[in-house]
């Protein structure tokens, strides 16, 4: 009888660290859901500063706006996270007659990763 009693005792200690140890993972997914949406945000928003240098050459552009473009292309770092998107190959025989469309293409992470620009 005292054996079962101990056995009970033992079986219940058991039972309250598994109970313990499940609060605590509960409470760890919790802690972290918030600090992955705030990384999350943090590299949305990153995407959202870079993508911002570049959007308002979208569209219909003359050509003073194009080579403002350029300019902004030329001036990000050729390598790193982000990279310099590429952009179409200057045309010398463009002029400021000429009226363009810009278009752009996202990568995966939201990036602005290729810039085409065509003449109308």
């Amino acid at each position: 009888m005292e054996n079962a009693s101990k056995a009970l005792i033992i079986a219940g200690a058991i039972l309250i660290s598994i109970l313990l140890i499940s609060v605590g993972i509960i409470i760890m997914n919790a802690i972290n859901d918030p600090v992955q949406q705030g990384a999350d945000t943090a590299k949305s928003q990153a995407a959202e500063i870079f993508n911002n240098k570049f959007s308002s050459y979208l569209g219909e552009q003359n050509f003073t706006t194009l080579k403002s473009l350029y300019t902004a292309v030329n001036s990000v770092p050729k390598s790193g996270d982000p990279a310099r998107p590429t952009i179409t190959t200057w045309n010398n025989s463009w002029s400021n007659k000429d009226k363009f469309s810009v278009t752009c293409t996202y990568s995966d992470a939201g990036y602005i990763n290729k810039i085409t620009v065509t003449k109308k």
